[in-house]
């Protein structure tokens, strides 16, 4: 590394473990054991509607969090549970996504989480709509999200277009964010999407400014492995000089299975390596 300055905030995603809220608590017992700081949160992994959740339960999460001395780093896959959300379809489902948001936002201050991760691709589909129309769309949507939120910063996710039909390149998002003053808006770094989209890692040197959240996985969700280790390096020294102080996550999936505390394990040993 050619930087001696430490990331030590490392996260992970709660989709390494597997589903259920009965899960939740060993799970959040085992980050600190291995040296993770934070956790990035699926809610759907564990609650069936995470906006209609009660009181209770947040507090219930809240004090795991707790014992386990653990931030939120992000909340992510807002949408999963509701699929019929469209920013480009009617009025009224791109209304709908609006208040549903909104609530994440609100769950977010709950968690005492200062950023949402906003990928949803299927909430992305054009509808036939041309890129021009879907930008004023979503700018629109954008600055009522930007008006409502108390600080929490909403990431727009850049997704491969063989998931997404709008936004696919971090060039893309940024050139929308750049036209206008948002003050809670970012770009998410997705080191998965640049690996995926073959983007220049001076990109996140140049931009630093509207980023303010990492995700880090090889393509498919996997654990950062030698095969990308030249991106995951770069973009982790840009990081250091930059002396991001945010955190690092792991969005990382299982698919083979693997016993969840072996390969856990090894998801920070690699995070460790390239960020830590």
């Amino acid at each position: 590394m050619c930087s001696s300055l430490k990331l030590v905030n490392l996260s992970i995603s709660n989709i390494i473990w597997p589903k259920g809220e009965e899960f939740l608590g060993e799970f959040l017992s085992e980050l600190p054991k291995l040296g993770f700081r934070g956790v990035e949160l699926a809610l759907n992994c564990f609650w069936e509607e995470p906006t209609t959740v009660s009181k209770a339960k947040l507090d219930w999460l809240n004090d795991l969090l707790k014992v386990n001395s653990l931030r939120v780093s992000a909340l992510h896959s807002l949408t999963f549970t509701r699929e019929d959300l469209e920013l480009f379809g009617s009025e009224a489902k791109r209304a709908e996504m609006l208040d549903y948001l909104k609530k994440y936002i609100d769950l977010a201050v709950g968690l005492g989480c200062k950023d949402i991760v906003l990928g949803s691709p299927k909430a992305r589909k054009k509808n036939g709509k041309k890129k021009e129309d879907c930008n004023q769309i979503f700018l629109e949507f954008l600055s009522e999200i930007d008006s409502y939120s108390p600080g929490v910063n909403i990431s727009v996710e850049p997704l491969h277009p063989s998931s997404c039909e709008y936004l696919n390149y971090f060039t893309e998002v940024l050139s929308l964010l750049e036209k206008n003053n948002f003050e809670n808006i970012k770009i998410q770094l997705d080191v998965r999407s640049f690996i995926e989209n073959d983007e220049p890692s001076d990109l996140v040197e140049d931009f630093y400014s509207y980023i303010s959240h990492c995700q880090v996985s090889d393509p498919g969700l996997l654990i950062p492995s030698n095969q990308y280790s030249e991106t995951h390096k770069k973009i982790s020294d840009v990081l250091k000089r930059k002396k991001y102080d945010g955190f690092v996550a792991g969005e990382i999936i299982n698919p083979m299975q693997i016993e969840k505390k072996e390969y856990l394990a090894s998801a920070f040993k690699s995070l460790s390596l390239y960020y830590g």
